[in-house]
Parts: structure tokens; sequence; C-alpha cells
């Protein structure tokens, strides 16, 4: 009995043991649906080694398909592909090339690179007597999606486009297309046109002849030479266009003209050396937005603005949606980056207060021009992350605009001291414009600018400055004249630091208010070492200090009033290293008495103080902010 037990156990174990084996190949992928963490990545070009732009990767696996598309540098980046122990054909294709494909194992960060050829390629120049000796013929006999190429060399031709081509020189420093100043060099007049690698120069002078002009949408055009034309590069009225890897100099007017074009990138160009480096002027009339992004670009030397964005179109949302990153804007003649936005009506000027413009300015080097970034009747612009140095003027200057963010920005050396210019941040209105609303600054160092690190300035047709000015975690250090002045405004200042700010002229203070009643809170500041003044008030009332640290200051607190004006103004909390009584602080200041009648009036000084009662015997709790 007991033999039949054991081998009616070997018997079922050996029933049994199939369905415990472990599962491998296809049958275990169910298993790892989860990890989705794989990646393909890499680079696609051309036998030439131009990169190919929107070429296809299509990653295959398990019935399931990943998509990627490559971008102007030819990248691409495909995702979420399982990671399972199978292998996975990846294709590669474009219209006009052949497909290639590649049988890969893909685990997280796979790499590979991959050539496409051209199917059909049309000859221009060299040895071969086969070839094309004029470009125009080749283009004229090229197909959709089939491919120019040029050899070195001057032609001496005015080119028009008007097929799916791709145009491609040589090398864009000898493949030389000379529009011998007669017209457009290149005009591209339909869809999915790519033109790289030539040297494009010596367009007409008319109107607006340009090195290219591009009238249709998905243009392509990428490691160019753009040289010695009237316009550089003029876009109208087109969408989804590149400009990559350009070099555009010594045009006559503008070197990048973006007209009612939406959806457009210039990335990683070198404009330099036009009469304007990029100027967008008016949204796409379609979509009344811009969509624009401006990223890597060198941006330099020329007669006017670096970039600037206009409107004049009355009532229009203005240039919206516009990205302004990554670039070196340096030792331009006019502003860094102009932001104008402006109505006409029968030829009369008039300013008209755009709305939802959505203008972002970030990770910029701003350098040496004559002003740095100028806001004029515009909103919602975001500048952060920037660096705004000695430029001749102001570093920005905010005028007539509202729902501005100034953060996380280095901003120091502007202005000039000897020529009166202040070089911090001026913030100022316009009497043709109502008062405009919410400018924040913060997280900023403003560092060693001539005059006033900033200057929040006279009022608009309403007379009143601006509402809703938010200053806060700030270092506001060694300005000239001033940390910030305020006439007429509201503005709420806490949690900065004001250092060393003043050369000890009359009115130099951390802080300056003139004009200002009750409209100016100042709280949880820092003041450190500042001439003449820590905060300093000219016939300003009902304003609150609180909560504030005075440190070495030449005098902590003083006022001037007119004939029977008071300063009387709210302190509470505060903390001064210098007070003998530990119940009392005195403010002292004076009263200009005016006496007699014009022409004959006489201005008598009045030594006046102000009592500020139970001042703090120890600092307040307030985090010191230092240069990073």
């Amino acid at each position: 009995m007991q033999r039949t037990i054991i081998v009616l156990c070997i018997i079922l174990s050996i029933l049994i043991s199939p369905l415990s084996r472990p599962i491998s190949g296809l049958e275990q992928h169910d298993e790892n649906i989860q990890n989705q963490g794989g990646s393909l990545s890499g680079y696609i070009e051309d036998q030439f080694g131009n990169p190919i732009k929107d070429a296809t990767v299509s990653v295959h696996f398990h019935g399931h398909i990943m998509k990627g598309t490559s971008d102007e540098n030819g990248y691409y980046y495909v995702d979420n592909i399982w990671m399972c122990y199978c292998l996975k054909d990846a294709f590669f294709t474009k219209p006009g090339y052949n497909t290639v494909k590649k049988t890969l194992a893909i685990g997280e960060n796979t790499s590979c690179n991959v050539k496409l050829k051209a199917l059909h390629i049309h000859y221009v120049g060299g040895n071969d007597s086969d070839n094309y000796m004029r470009i125009q013929d080749a283009i004229d006999n090229a197909s959709s999606n089939e491919m120019v190429y040029v050899y070195d060399g001057i032609y001496d031709e005015q080119l028009s486009i008007f097929s799916p081509i791709i145009l491609t020189g040589e090398s864009k420093n000898s493949t030389i297309i000379n529009g011998d100043e007669k017209g457009h060099c290149i005009v591209v007049g339909s869809s999915n046109v790519t033109i790289q690698n030539v040297n494009i120069t010596n367009s007409g002078t008319n109107g607006r002849d340009a090195g290219i002009k591009i009238y249709r949408d998905h243009a392509f055009i990428s490691n160019c030479k753009i040289q010695g034309n009237f316009f550089g590069i003029v876009v109208k009225k087109s969408k989804n266009c590149i400009i990559h890897k350009c070099k555009i100099q010594q045009n006559d007017e503008i070197g990048i003209f973006l007209e009612e074009s939406s959806t457009i990138r210039v990335t990683q160009c070198y404009i330099q050396d036009n009469n304007e480096g990029l100027t967008i002027h008016h949204p796409n009339p379609e979509t009344n937005k811009s969509d624009i992004e401006i990223r890597y670009c060198s941006i330099n030397q020329n007669r006017g603005d670096g970039i600037a964005v206009r409107n004049k179109r009355l009532f229009s949302s203005g240039c919206s949606n516009i990205q302004i990153e990554h670039n070196k804007i340096l030792n331009n003649t006019g502003s860094g980056i102009s932001v104008e936005i402006e109505g006409i009506i029968n030829n009369t000027k008039i300013k008209s207060y755009a709305e939802n413009h959505h203008i972002l300015i970030s990770n910029c080097t701003i350098q040496k021009n004559h002003q740095g970034i100028n806001c004029a009747y515009t909103n919602n612009v975001t500048i952060q992350n920037c660096l705004i140095e000695h430029n001749h003027a102001s570093s920005i200057h905010v005028m007539a605009s509202s729902n501005i963010y100034i953060q996380y920005c280095d901003i120091r050396n502007n202005g000039d001291y000897f020529d009166y210019s202040i070089g911090g941040i001026i913030i100022s209105n316009s009497p043709e414009c109502t008062t405009q609303s919410t400018i924040i600054i913060q997280h900023c160092t403003i560092l060693d600018n001539a005059y006033d690190g900033i200057s929040i300035g006279t009022g608009g047709r309403d007379g009143l400055g601006y509402r809703n000015v938010s200053i806060h975690h700030n270092l506001i250090k060694d300005n000239t004249g001033g940390g910030i002045i305020i006439w007429t405004s509201e503005v709420d200042i806490y949690n900065n630091t004001f250092d060393t700010n003043g050369v000890g002229d009359s009115y130099d203070s951390g802080i300056m208010c003139q004009d200002v009643t009750g409209l100016v809170h100042i709280t949880q500041n820092i003041f450190y070492n500042n001439a003449e003044y820590g905060i300093y008030f000219i016939r300003s009332n009902d304003n609150i200090i609180r909560n504030n640290n005075f440190f070495e200051n030449t005098i902590d607190i003083g006022f001037l009033d007119e004939n029977d004006y008071f300063s009387k103004n709210t302190y509470l909390e505060n903390y001064y290293d210098d007070v003998p009584l530990p119940w009392i602080k005195i403010h002292y200041g004076f009263s200009m008495l005016k006496i007699g009648f014009s022409p004959l009036i006489i201005v008598l000084p009045i030594r006046k103080f102000i009592v500020e009662w139970h001042p703090l015997s120890e600092p307040n709790d307030i985090p010191k902010i230092v240069m990073k």
C-alpha cells in the first residue's frame, strides 16, 4: 500500500510540473507591461551630413507602435517603450528618402544614429557634364520631396520655388546665390520647402526685397549664411516655419522679419550688424496670435534693437505667446529687447492697451546695449533668470503696462552716472493712458546701477502712477542714487535687503517716497549702511513702516515738508541700532516755509521731528539676502 501511494505522488508531480515552468520570451511580456521605461534616441542625417527634420521613427513591439519625430537638429526621442527580453523593430522614414529598418534591444536611454539617402537628386555645377548649370532649371525639373544639390560656386540667379523640394548647397560659405541686386534672391512659394547650406547675398533694395522671402507654411531654413541683402529673411503670413543655425549679418534693414506669421521657431542663429536684428510685426490675422520661439541665438551689434516686438493694429490682441529664451543679446545700439504695442487711427498714433500678450523672456544675457529691455503699452510679460548688465541706460524700462513680472534676475552695472542715465528698473506711466496695474519684482539682485535701483514714476491720465506694485525678496545694493524711489504709486515693499545705496547726496536713501499718501507699505526689510538715509519722505503721509531693521545708516529715517504740510506716517515695531532710550526713536526732518509773493519769495528751512514710540530692543527675525 505504501508503495502505491509513492508511485501515485511521483505521477502527479510529473503531470503538475509543466504548469510551474518559468515563463519566457513573448509569454513573459504581459508581466512586464508596467515597465515602460525604455527609450530610443539619436540623430538622423542625409548622405551629405545634413540633419533631416520631420523624419518619423516608429518602434514596433507586441502589437504596439510608439512614434517620434526628428527636430531641426535631426534629433529624435521615442519613450514609453516596454523593457522586455525581445528585440524590437525601429523604422526611420521620410518622403523622398529610403526607409531604414533597425532591429534593436531597447532599454533605458538606448541610442541609434541613422543616415537616410535621398532617392532622387538633381545636381547643379560640379564637374559632371550631365549636371545642371543653373539652379532654377534643376528646381523646375524636381518633383515633390526631391533634392537639388548645388556644388560650390557663384550662381547669379533669382530663384523661385513652387514645389516642396530640398535645396542643399555643398557649403554655406562657398555655395553662393547672388541676387545681383534684383528683387528677392529666393522666393519660397510652396509649403514644405527646405533650404540648407547656401550663402545668399545681394538682393534688390526696393520695398522689402530679401535674401529669402517666405510666403508659405512649413519652410525649413538651416545652416545658411544670409548677408549683404536689403532684408535678410522675410516671413509673411506663414505658419510652422523654422530658421535654424543661420548666420544673418550685414543686411541693410532687418535680419529676420516675421510679419503676420505664427508658430515660428528661430534657433541657434547668429544675427549681427543689421539695421535691426529680429522683428516680430503683427500677429497672424487668422489666429490673432504669434506663437513664436527665439532660442539659443546670438544677437549682436545691430544698429537698432536686437529683438523688437511691435503691433500697430488698434484693438488687436497683440503679438502673443512669444518665448525668448537662452539668447545672448549684446552691443545693440537700441534696446536689447523692445516690446511696444500701439494703435493707429487715421494716421494718428493712439496708445492702445492691448491684452493677453504672454511674452516670456527667460535665461537671456543682455549686455552693453543702449537699453536692456523696453516694455511699453503691453500686458503679461515675464522676465526671469536673466543677466542684465552694462547697458548704457536702464536695465528694464516698463511704461504704461500691466502684469509685468521680473523675477530671479541679476541686474547690475547699468546706466551712466555722468550722463544722468538711470540704470536700474524704471516703471513709468503715460498721460495718454489710465493707470495700469500689477508689477511684481521678486528674488532679484539689483546691484551697482547708476542712480536708482528701482524708479516708480509719475502718473497717467488719472494722475496716479501704478497700482499693485509688489517688490519683495530682492537684494538692492550699491546703487549710486538710491535703492527705490517712488512717486505717487501704490507699492508694497517687503523682505528686501537695502545695502549701501547712495553716495551721500541730499536725498540718497534705501527708499525715497515723494507725494505718496497712504499708498506705500514698507515691512520686514533690512536697511544697512545706506547714505544719506534708510528711508526718506517728501510730502508723504499715512504710509506704513513696520517690522524693519535699521543698521549703520547715516540717518535711518528723514522727511521734507512744505509750508503747513506735515509728514505723518505710521511707524510700528521697527528695530534701530542707535536708539539711546529703549522706548523712543526720534526722526528729524525739515519743513520748507515759503514767505512772500512771486517773484520775491523767501524759503526758510524749519527743523521738525517725529517721535516713534516703543521701537524694538531686538532685531526682527528677517533673513538677510546676500549675493549669490
